[in-house]
C-alpha cells in the first residue's frame, strides 16, 4: 500500500518548482501557473476582436466617447489596421491556424518596447502594428493592462488556495499526469472570438499547454467563474478526443460495440470534471452557487 501511494504521488502530484525567467509581460505565478500580460499579444487580439466585431455586427469594441476624442490621423491609422485584419487575418483561427500559432509563439517572446528584427513571414503584419504602436500604447494599453492585472489580483489567492487539490483530483480522475512545467497563461483584454461565436472566450493550445484568458466582459461573473475557466482550459492536456484514459476508453467502447459516441463526448467529460472539481474547491473557500455564464 505504501509503495502504491508513493507511486501515485509521483505520477499525479509532481510539478516543476523551477522559477521561470521574468520574460516580457510577466505578472506573477503560483505553483502550477505563470501569468503574463504581453503588450504586443494584447494589441494583436485587440485588432482581431475589433475587426471581427466590425465585420460581423457592424459595431465597435471602442467606446464612442473614446473614438470621438481621437484625432483624424489617429482614426485613419486605426481604420487601416482594422481593414488589414479584416482582409487578411479574421478568418485565421487564433488557436488552430498555423500562422496564428507561429505568430503567437514568436510575439510573446519579444521585448514589449519594440522588435529587434521582423521575420519575413510576419513582416507585413508587424508593419501594420508598428504604425499604431503609439496610439494603442497611449489610448488603450493602460486600461487593458489594468484590467488584466485586476482579474489576476482578484483570483490569485483563490488559485493558490485551490490549485493543488484541483490538479491532484483531475489527474486522478483522468489517470493522466499533469504537465511538469508550469503552464503559461497569457491574460489578454480580449481572447478568442469567431464569426460563429463572438463570445470572447479563453482558448488553449497544447505541447506545451498554453492558455489565453480574457479579462474583458463577464470574465469573472459570478465569483469563481474565471478560475473555473482557467482550470478547464489548462486541463485540456489531460483529456483529448482519442488519446489518454478518457478518450481511449471512449474509442475502445466504440470499437467493441460498433456504436458511435456523441460528437465531442470527451469534451463533455472535461467540462464535467473541471466544473465539478472547481465547484468543490471553491466551496472550501466559501464560494457556492458558481455557474457558467
Amino acid at each position: 500500500m505504501a509503495i502504491l501511494l508513493i507511486g501515485t504521488t509521483l505520477l499525479f502530484g509532481q510539478h516543476s518548482e523551477t522559477e521561470p525567467p521574468k520574460v516580457p509581460g510577466y505578472l506573477g505565478e503560483t505553483s502550477y501557473y505563470v501569468f503574463y500580460s504581453h503588450y504586443w499579444f494584447n494589441m494583436h487580439h485587440f485588432f482581431q476582436q475589433e475587426a471581427l466585431t466590425s465585420e460581423v455586427s457592424q459595431k465597435s469594441t471602442i467606446p464612442e466617447t473614446v473614438w470621438n476624442q481621437l484625432s483624424d490621423p489617429y482614426k485613419e491609422k486605426l481604420n487601416k489596421v482594422i481593414t488589414y485584419y479584416k482582409e487578411n487575418l479574421i478568418d485565421k483561427d487564433l488557436r488552430m491556424s498555423d500562422y496564428m500559432s507561429d505568430f503567437k509563439q514568436w510575439v510573446i517572446a519579444q521585448d514589449e518596447n519594440g522588435f529587434s528584427s521582423l521575420p519575413d513571414k510576419f513582416k507585413e503584419h508587424l508593419a501594420q502594428l508598428l504604425t499604431v504602436d503609439k496610439i494603442y500604447r497611449d489610448v488603450f494599453w493602460q486600461g487593458h493592462l489594468a484590467s488584466n492585472q485586476e482579474i489576476l489580483d482578484d483570483n490569485l489567492q483563490l488559485i493558490t488556495n485551490t490549485e493543488h487539490h484541483v490538479v491532484d483530483t483531475l489527474s486522478s480522475l483522468t489517470r493522466q499526469r499533469w504537465q511538469i512545467d508550469k503552464i503559461r497563461v497569457d491574460i489578454n483584454f480580449f481572447a478568442k472570438s469567431s464569426r460563429r461565436n463572438m463570445r470572447n472566450r479563453p482558448y488553449t493550445s497544447l505541447f506545451p499547454t498554453h492558455v489565453v484568458m480574457n479579462s474583458s466582459g463577464a470574465a469573472d461573473t459570478p465569483r469563481g467563474n474565471w478560475l473555473e475557466l482557467l482550470y478547464h482550459e489548462s486541463s485540456h492536456h489531460l483529456i483529448s478526443s482519442v488519446s489518454g484514459f478518457i478518450g481511449g476508453t471512449i474509442k475502445d467502447i466504440e470499437d467493441a460495440t460498433g456504436e458511435k459516441a456523441p460528437r465531442s463526448l470527451w469534451h463533455s467529460y472535461l467540462f464535467y470534471f473541471s466544473g465539478k472539481v472547481s465547484q468543490e474547491a471553491l466551496k472550501t473557500q466559501g464560494i457556492e452557487g458558481m455557474s457558467r455564464t
